[in-house]
């Protein structure tokens, strides 16, 4: 991988970094799956975590009962109120997440403590899916200025529309809003990245979003944190390669 166009950004566009995992449930009925073991682990689970995330939220979809909500987290625990990182635990999945302050040494070993006690408490089940995201933002005001240019000049991604849609001047050729998404196969780590693109909010600011997933699934998912700590390694290269290469020279001295 090409690491010359990487240096430290002091003011870096990241907004969130996020581990996910997901571990198979039980299907009880046609379209209804459920971990029958499900608040005893929560229970097990927060007693292996509390000492760094000591600071509970209960989540609105909390109110809804498991086996209506596979793979949605219902409740949260913050390393103080309000404060970040956290982790998040629903059936059939738990997710670590930073913001703005997220360094790579600290979220991995973060990473590697969550996976020891999944491992101890979890030790019955099978893991379906992992993935590492990396979601980046700026200011962006659509009515201003054209985002396809936008992108472009600065993260090098091009999307053309046939001027003949817009012949009659009955159209504005200038998007008032964007959504666009590719998924590419990966082989090491075996999986898939994804570029996503929208128009979004943060701050209360209309922006530009731009994520970078790298996940995998299926016979693809380590089932040992070690071995899953090594694709979770290979996968931050992945996304920190494509992150430095994708951005413009120019672009990327506004962050620095």
């Amino acid at each position: 991988m090409n690491n010359t166009n990487r240096r430290e950004l002091r003011n870096k566009p990241l907004i969130e970094a996020i581990f996910e995992i997901r571990w198979r449930l039980d299907q009880v009925a046609p379209g209804m799956l459920m971990d029958p073991n499900y608040k005893l682990n929560l229970g097990r689970i927060y007693e292996q975590l509390k000492d760094d995330y000591p600071t509970y939220e209960k989540l609105p979809m909390a109110a809804v009962p498991d086996d209506m909500v596979p793979y949605v987290v219902q409740h949260r625990f913050r390393v103080g109120e309000n404060k970040w990182p956290l982790t998040q635990i629903g059936p059939g999945i738990l997710t670590l997440n930073d913001s703005e302050n997220y360094n790579w040494e600290d979220f991995k070993l973060r990473i590697q403590k969550v996976l020891k006690v999944l491992e101890k408490v979890l030790n019955y089940t099978k893991y379906e899916r992992i993935s590492l995201t990396y979601i980046n933002a700026v200011d962006f005001e659509y009515n201003k200025d054209n985002v396809l240019n936008f992108l472009k000049n600065n993260l090098g991604i091009e999307i053309n529309v046939r001027d003949g849609l817009f012949k009659d001047g009955i159209v504005n050729r200038q998007p008032v809003g964007f959504d666009f998404k590719v998924d590419y196969p990966t082989l090491d780590p075996k999986g898939a990245i994804t570029l996503h693109f929208e128009k979004g909010w943060v701050y209360n600011k209309e922006s530009l979003i731009w994520s970078i997933i790298v996940a995998t699934s299926g016979s693809n998912v380590a089932q040992s944190s070690d071995e899953i700590l090594k694709w979770i390694e290979k996968a931050h290269e992945l996304a920190e390669d494509w992150f430095f290469t994708l951005l413009g020279q120019d672009f990327l001295r506004r962050f620095e």
